[in-house]
């Protein structure tokens, strides 16, 4: 009895895998590029936030008082004891060529109260003598040219002229921002109020500065992402979300005095992410990660033709029809950056659809095979685009495929040995 090679079922499944071996390589040339693409969006985002703001932090305000002790000079910083901030981000999408970028104007208002703690607490030394008349209040941003509009700041009702920049006492590589000198006659038990508007992109985040901190954000921007030290209250809708943080001292990671010459007590910061739910990028990406189960998919509904019809199918074939499958992410990634994600998954695969249903009807000689081969990979592409719509579902959902494949593939080949058997006798 001569062993039929040609038509070994086992051999054929060993060629398919080493086929699928050959076009991961193709297959990770076509990863590069999306990376590459998707770092370029990334360099305009970063550049439209040059021009218009970049993701902002607030810190402030603070209270900066000179003192001398022993011949020697410092500052004390003290932080609110009652510190809130009410704001509403009204998001905006800017483009630039193909790509494009959320960016917000941040309507802000800060309202609270200081009070000088004991000198225990400020661990001032005992002759330390404190410089009132040269008081600063300070706001620090991360870049004080997104500023837009008039910023003002109310003490006990008194409105104060405000100058650029941070003291030297509280300079920071990373931080700007601005400051007004206290009148003379400020009692160091007042309240505050500040009102500013803000230009940044992609997220907005704050240092909870008070002893007691509230804070309440707002925007029409359906899909919030929050993120910082300590959870949001918050409701989203249709037409937008709003979020709530409150933070006492006891929560906080710093105190509420220091005499160091430096801006930030702590790295506790709080906020919110514009986040662009499901980018076109973000989502080819996560379409090519699939693509070796894509290719698993696409090579059993040729095998299981090939044994239903008895047509022996050339492994360069199978191979072509690999390459229409990785050829589908370069399609869908070339018409999404110009007509959206929906209309060119739509196209991408109608295009593959369409190849691979015309040529498996060559193949096998019949049109039939062709329309049940393009109906196979519109399923196919319809089961994957559901799976990228779920993504906490995703792993599930292609799980869950993988079996329903398997499980077709080992039915259809339940009798190979039976029809091998067959055939000898």
């Amino acid at each position: 009895m001569k062993f039929d090679w040609k038509n070994s079922p086992g051999l054929k499944v060993v060629i398919i895998g080493l086929l699928m071996l050959i076009l991961s390589l193709p297959n990770s040339l076509i990863v590069r590029l999306i990376e590459e693409r998707q770092a370029r969006q990334s360099e305009t985002v970063r550049d439209i936030g040059s021009t218009w703001g970049s993701e902002q932090k607030l810190i402030g305000p603070l209270l900066v008082i000179p003192y001398e002790s022993q011949g020697m000079s410092g500052s004390l910083k003290v932080l609110p004891e009652d510190w809130s901030m009410k704001g509403n981000l009204d998001p905006r999408i800017r483009h630039r060529g193909l790509f494009s970028s959320v960016v917000y104007d941040a309507d802000l208002q800060l309202s609270g109260r200081f009070l000088l703690p004991s000198r225990a607490e400020c661990n001032l030394p005992a002759d330390a003598k404190l410089k009132i008349d040269q008081a600063l209040l300070v706001v620090a941003v991360t870049q004080q040219r997104s500023l837009a509009g008039a910023v003002s700041i109310k003490i006990d009702g008194r409105e104060l002229p405000i100058r650029p920049g941070l003291p030297a006492a509280v300079k920071s590589k990373d931080f700007e921002g601005f400051h007004v000198r206290l009148e003379p006659d400020t009692k160091l038990d007042f309240a505050f109020n500040i009102s500013c508007h803000l230009h940044g992109s992609g997220s907005f985040d704050f240092l909870p500065s008070g002893r007691r901190s509230s804070v309440e954000l707002s925007s029409s921007w359906t899909n919030p992402s929050y993120h910082g030290a300590f959870s949001a209250e918050h409701e989203e809708s249709a037409s937008g979300f709003k979020a709530k943080w409150s933070v006492q001292d006891l929560q906080r990671g710093f105190a509420q005095t220091w005499l160091e010459d430096k801006l930030i007590p702590g790295t506790d910061f709080c906020g919110v992410d514009l986040y662009q739910s499901n980018d076109v990028y973000q989502r080819i990406w996560r379409m090519s990660r699939y693509a070796l189960m894509f290719l698993c998919f696409t090579f059993a509904g040729v095998f299981i033709l090939e044994r239903l019809k008895g047509v022996r199918v050339h492994p360069l074939q199978y191979l072509l029809v690999g390459f229409a499958a990785l050829l589908f992410n370069v399609l869908l990634l070339a018409f999404a950056e110009h007509i959206g994600f929906n209309p060119a998954y739509l196209a991408a695969a109608a295009l593959i659809c369409l190849l691979a249903g015309a040529y498996s009807a060559a193949v096998f000689r019949s049109r039939a095979i062709g329309f049940s081969q393009s109906g196979i990979l519109a399923t196919l592409y319809s089961f994957l685009y559901g799976t990228l719509q779920l993504e906490d579902y995703a792993l599930l959902m292609g799980s869950l495929g993988l079996f329903l494949v398997l499980s077709i593939v080992m039915f259809v080949t339940r009798d190979l040995n039976r029809e091998a058997d067959e055939e000898s006798v």
